[in-house]
């Protein structure tokens, strides 16, 4: 049992002390917070208002939607396969509707 309670509190020590952050990390994690300040985040203030908590998560979604049809695979934003997408489905319909 004492070997046991050893293990746990082993466990424990380690999951307690997280890995402290390279130089790399914290540049890589400065370069992400001034590219979503530049598009309008915010900040959060702590306030007890609601109306602000909402303000301040709408505007954050919103960033977050912008940052992410920004995103960019194979040489394509987010937002151009979901054109190309719904072209690709709407002839596939059409396919359907002929059989």
């Amino acid at each position: 049992m004492e070997q046991f309670m050893d293990f746990l509190m082993q466990r424990a020590a380690q999951q307690q002390a997280p890995a402290p952050q390279t130089q790399q990390q914290k540049a890589v994690i400065d370069k992400n917070y001034e590219r979503v300040r530049k598009q309008g985040a915010n900040v959060f203030q702590g306030t007890t208002d609601p109306a602000d908590a909402e303000e301040w998560l709408r505007n954050t979604e919103r960033v977050k939607k912008l940052e992410f049809l920004q995103f960019k695979q194979n040489d394509m934003l987010v937002a151009e396969y979901e054109v190309q997408f719904l072209v690709q489905a709407e002839a596939e319909e059409e396919v359907v509707e002929e059989v």
